[in-house]
This record gives structure tokens, C-alpha cells and sequence, in this order.
């Protein structure tokens, strides 16, 4: 059966390094290029990868923070999801709104306030896989790339034009949210890769973590 996959108010599945902590009522854009949707019950992501949304060479800017108003596309899911695979464009737009945050991100010497962001601003072009950040992928997407002629990097050279996987998985332990991680030992302070497939039944570094959904209804991204 097919499900519909839509987007809600996000800050994608990407490390809390990149932005400040603005309450997602701020986020007005958080736009990328998605080539495909893939999705397995195995949480190794290696075996019975799904094309939900099959790849295509033209990609279709998605706004993830389009409070459920865009759809990401259609198509067949497993009958339980252990690991889902977005393979998208190098390429983060975002604005967020005014307003006076108090918070601060970062830790350390590496601390800001994000009372910066009190005026409101946008970004355009912003790489999310930065420079010689490993990525791997499932076999079956580097297949089906190969199929219709699109290249996908292998490692990350901080350059707008590469395609990447974001890699789900109830496998990966932690959401490189530092509030959300809090509470699990093993993500507080690591450096998490989102583009590579998790090692490890509880692997705190590779992929992002995916509590694990129905597959019953449409599906819905909530992310954060």
C-alpha cells in the first residue's frame, strides 16, 4: 500500500552545531533538495531498501519547516520502518523570524548568544556535510544512482552540489540534540555523523535516531 510522506516544522536531521537554538516557532525555512526516499525494516540499512520516493536527477526543494503543507511524495513502506535513508542535495536555505531569544548556543569558548538572531535573518547555500566527513551508503541506493546517471559523494568536501544520504535508524541512539540527548550517557559531548550508516544495535555516532514509527497512515516527518 502506498503512504503519503509529509513534511512538519523541523530543523532537519542535522548536528545542533549548525544553528542556534531558536524555539521552532521561529523557523520559517529550512529548505533542501531531496532526491529520493528509502526505506527498510532492517535497521543496519543494508538489506531490503525500499524506494519510497524513487531517486530522480532533478530533485525537489522540500521546505521542512512548511508545518505540514508540503509532501514529500508517495509510495511503498515496509511493514515495520527500522531504517529510513533521505537522500538529498549539500544545499540548507533557512530564515527565521524576529524575536528576542535568550539562548545560548554552543559550549565553552565556543559559546553564542543567540540574541545575534534577534533581528531576523536568512541563509542561502549552506552546506550541512562538511569538509572530509565520511558517508556511506545502503548498496541499493548506489544501484539505482548508478541506474539513472546520478553521482553520490562518498566523502563530504563542503561543496553545494554533493548528494548525500541523511540516515534514520533505530539502531543510531542519539539526535544531536543536546536537550533531547540530555539523558543518554553516550551522546552527551560526541561528534555525530548523519550521513553514515550505524555500526552497532546502539550506536551513538553514525546516523540519527529513529524512534521507531507505525507504518500504518500516511507518514509524517516531525523532526527537530
Amino acid at each position: 500500500m502506498k503512504k503519503f510522506l509529509v513534511t512538519a516544522i523541523s530543523a532537519v536531521f542535522i548536528s545542533s552545531s549548525v544553528f542556534a537554538y531558536l524555539p521552532v516557532s521561529a523557523l520559517t525555512t529550512m529548505s533542501l533538495p531531496v532526491y529520493g526516499v528509502y526505506m527498510s525494516a532492517d535497521a543496519t540499512c543494508t538489506t531490503g531498501m525500499v524506494a519510497t520516493v524513487p531517486l530522480t536527477t532533478t530533485p525537489k526543494t522540500i521546505n521542512f519547516a512548511a508545518a505540514q503543507s508540503q509532501s514529500i511524495g508517495s509510495g511503498n513502506v515496509p511493514a515495520t520502518i527500522g531504517c529510513v535513508v533521505i537522500v538529498i542535495g549539500n544545499s540548507l536555505s533557512s530564515a527565521w523570524s524576529a524575536g528576542t531569544y535568550t539562548t545560548t548556543s554552543g559550549t565553552g569558548n565556543n559559546a553564542v548568544s543567540d540574541s545575534s538572531c534577534n533581528a531576523g535573518g536568512t541563509t542561502t547555500g549552506q552546506t550541512i556535510c562538511n569538509s572530509s566527513a565520511a558517508v556511506t551508503w545502503p548498496q541499493q541506493i548506489v544501484t539505482d544512482a548508478a541506474a539513472i546517471g546520478l553521482t553520490l559523494t562518498n566523502t563530504c568536501l563542503a561543496k553545494t552540489t554533493e548528494i548525500v544520504p541523511l540516515v534514520l535508524s533505530t539502531n543510531s541512539i542519539c539526535t544531536g540534540q543536546a536537550a533531547a540527548d540530555a539523558s543518554t550517557a553516550a551522546c552527551v559531548g560526541v561528534n555525530m555523523n548523519n550521513f553514515t550508516i550505524p555500526l552497532t544495535t546502539t550506536d551513538a555516532t553514525h546516523g540519527t535516531k529513529l524512534t521507531a514509527p507505525s507504518a500504518a497512515g500516511d507518514l509524517k516527518f516531525v523532526v527537530n
